[in-house]
């Protein structure tokens, strides 16, 4: 399977009227460009938390979900919350490169492993969305040192739909599913505090957890700024094919 039938698998066709199925225009495609078909498939075994889906199936109305665990554990999500009737939506938007902040090799191999059974799984166009996030993103725990593949990134409201559009099409409800409990990372906070203004209801679990529980959203900080924007990207690089990553220039290099 290559780079391109990876990506279709992900990310449906577009239909004649220009769309594809709800929900995967917000996908990102800067990581499936880095699918190489002389890698190794393998296979991917999907998350299973029994009690965590059979209780997202009985929360009423209709539900998307947000993940944001780390690396591969997110795309192992994914695929089981598909298995449930839910689309994955990828929003990695960190690109690969050597000596990389933040280790993009096992996420795409995950994301590679699990193409076929999403085709296997023929969700339906109407199928709500589960948006994935790797909450590595930031690369807390990594030094930023000049000559190293700075591929750090943000997920900002624009890379989610609108609570306008979420209601629109039926979503009630949010479900982030996060490694602990508590607030969400400030960049994912900026989103949801959005729906919750606007009435979408947002709950959280863990994994592990039997019953995703009603969270309040605080307000992060520059919620709503002008300046937010420009700020939050203050020491990202974005790169030239899309999403984040560039090498950390020497100082000499200026």
């Amino acid at each position: 399977m290559n780079r391109e039938e990876v990506y279709t698998a992900w990310v449906p066709d577009l239909m004649d009227d220009g769309f594809g199925p709800p929900w995967t225009q917000w996908a990102k495609p800067v990581l499936f460009a880095a699918v190489s078909v002389l890698d190794p498939v393998g296979v991917l075994s999907p998350d299973d938390r029994p009690q965590l889906f059979s209780s997202l199936r009985s929360l009423p109305g209709s539900v998307a979900i947000v993940v944001d665990l780390p690396g591969a554990g997110s795309v192992r999500m994914g695929i089981a919350l598909a298995a449930e009737g839910f689309r994955p939506i990828p929003l990695f938007n960190g690109c690969p490169g050597k000596d990389e902040l933040i280790n993009t090799g096992e996420l795409i191999t995950a994301i590679r492993a699990s193409a076929g059974m999403l085709i296997e799984l023929k969700l339906v166009d109407t199928a709500p969305p589960a948006f994935l996030l790797d909450s590595r993103r930031m690369a807390k725990d990594v030094t930023p040192m000049p000559g190293k593949f700075d591929n750090r990134w943000f997920t900002f409201p624009q890379d989610f739909p609108s609570a306008n559009l979420m209601r629109a099409r039926g979503i009630t409800t949010v479900v982030v599913i996060q490694e602990k409990s508590g607030q969400p990372a400030e960049d994912l906070g900026h989103v949801l505090r959005r729906w919750q203004d606007a009435g979408i209801e947002i709950l959280q679990s863990t994994p592990d957890s039997n019953q995703p529980e009603r969270i309040d959203i605080t307000k992060p900080p520059r919620f709503r700024s002008l300046w937010y924007g420009l700020l939050a990207l203050v020491g990202l690089i974005p790169n030239s094919a899309g999403g984040f990553g560039g090498i950390i220039p020497h100082p000499s290099a200026g």
